[in-house]
């Protein structure tokens, strides 16, 4: 039978490369709301191959450097914290939609009528553009977690911008990991 490995939080490993059979679950980090501590980190060096089930929980961090490829699925959550407080996201995912969101609030901006509008629920969202999120319970999970035909966005992600007239752009990292924030600025 096939084990479903867990990346327990606060762990970090690095690897070549992976692979996830078919019928496996991978999961790695953790519900904050719930478990408190630090995540669990992922860094594939070269090919993540998925054939099963990538489920990165609210504090998991993936950093690939290589391709990834297969038949399988990714599932992933990010938890925020409520009371009507905006938060400012980025999708590390392909294929989200604003309605996928667990939010009662989405805002994108328009650089060119320099206002904040509300996108329709079936919106596909971009990977590295910033939206506005918030709720009204304490805690919530954005992603749709009961999705598992996403797919992680990696590589050069290129990201429009525009000063043609305030010059604000809300920029988001689509990558489902950290990102050095002076080097990012200095290239």
């Amino acid at each position: 039978p096939a084990i479903d490995p867990f990346i327990l939080a606060a762990s970090s490993f690095e690897v070549e490369s992976l692979t996830i059979e078919a019928g496996v679950t991978l999961t790695f980090g953790f519900d904050p709301f719930t478990n408190g501590g630090t995540g669990a980190s992922l860094k594939v060096n070269g090919n993540l191959v998925n054939n099963g089930v990538m489920d990165m929980l609210s504090s998991a961090s993936l950093v690939l450097l290589g391709t990834r490829s297969g038949t399988g699925s990714t599932m992933m959550s990010r938890s925020l914290t409520g009371n009507g407080a905006l938060h400012i996201i980025g999708i590390p995912l392909e294929g989200i939609t604003v309605g996928d969101l667990g939010a009662d609030f989405v805002y994108d901006y328009n650089n060119t009528t320099q206002l904040y509008e509300v996108p329709a629920s079936t919106t596909i969202m971009e990977p590295g553009k910033g939206y506005f999120v918030g709720a009204r319970a304490s805690n919530f999970f954005f992603f749709n977690r009961d999705r598992t035909d996403n797919t992680i966005a990696y590589g050069d992600i290129d990201v429009n911008v525009s000063d043609n007239t305030d010059g604000f752009n809300l920029v988001a990292n689509p990558y489902p990991s950290a990102i050095d924030v002076a080097a990012f600025f200095n290239n």
